[in-house]
């Protein structure tokens, strides 16, 4: 009997925790969607402002969902984005050979609107992104909710 209530303490414990941590997940900003990208054999973007974060070294960490949510903090609503991680070198699919050339993280953000604020954070505006070197696995986040 008091294992039984011991246990059904803590599932009750458990459940409130979750509910009260997902009603606090709802206030954290902008919500995005991820999926991968093969962008090898070119890419074409769709219509929009673009800016790409100028990393300082070649190993610069970025998150981009933190960044997103950093801009976010500033009104800057980013619609879409392109991120490819730093690479140490670039290996094609189904290959067995790999470059020996390091390639920087990219992050490419399209804005609905031009903003001159995001260079604040180290993006520069482009006329259009330039293809992503080593672009066989690209995470390509889409704006699904601003909240």
């Amino acid at each position: 009997m008091q294992k039984n209530l011991c246990t059904f303490i803590f599932l009750l414990f458990i459940m409130l925790f979750v509910f009260n941590c997902e009603g606090n997940l709802e206030n954290t900003g902008p919500i995005y969607t991820r999926i991968t990208e093969d962008h090898s054999q070119g890419y074409i973007y769709p219509p929009g402002y673009y800016y790409e974060y100028k990393v300082i070294t070649h190993d610069d960490k970025i998150n981009p969902l933190e960044m997103f949510f950093l801009l976010s903090e500033e009104n800057i609503i980013v619609e879409e984005a392109w991120y490819r991680q730093y690479l140490t070198g670039c290996k094609p699919p189904n290959s067995q050979g790999m470059t020996t050339t390091i390639y920087p993280n990219i992050l490419i953000v399209r804005l609905a609107l031009p903003e001159d604020k995001i260079e604040l954070y180290k993006f520069k505006s482009l006329n259009l992104p330039n293809p992503i070197p080593c672009g066989y696995r690209v995470s390509r986040y889409r704006l699904k909710k601003t909240l």
